[in-house]
């Protein structure tokens, strides 16, 4: 049976609130065919900042992330979810651990 291959990307963006870093980050997601990925120091305290819809290249993801304090902090993760199926997210104030399987 083949599996796609599952390509983790580790990042600290220090903030990802500008156009040309989300671009930047979907390129290397793109051309290192990334099925997860762990940004660091977003530095964004809303959610709904940070354009995680132009970090991927498909509309098959999910993500998570945990607050910042101030303007250090924000972790993000962004799955595909035809690859990678959460079975459990664990949040506290430094951390954020996704648990699953890969399909």
């Amino acid at each position: 049976m083949f599996r796609p291959s599952m390509n983790y990307l580790s990042l600290n963006v220090r903030g990802i609130g500008e156009a040309h870093k989300v671009s930047w980050v979907k390129r290397l997601k793109t051309r290192n065919k990334i099925s997860f990925l762990g940004l660091q120091e977003t530095q964004l305290m809303n959610i709904d900042a940070i354009d995680v819809h132009g970090c991927r290249d498909s509309d098959e993801f999910q993500f998570s992330a945990i607050q910042s304090s101030g303007r250090s902090g924000r972790l993000l993760s962004i799955w595909d979810a035809n690859i990678f199926e959460v079975r459990e997210v664990i949040k506290l104030n430094h951390f954020l651990i996704t648990i699953g399987d890969w399909e």
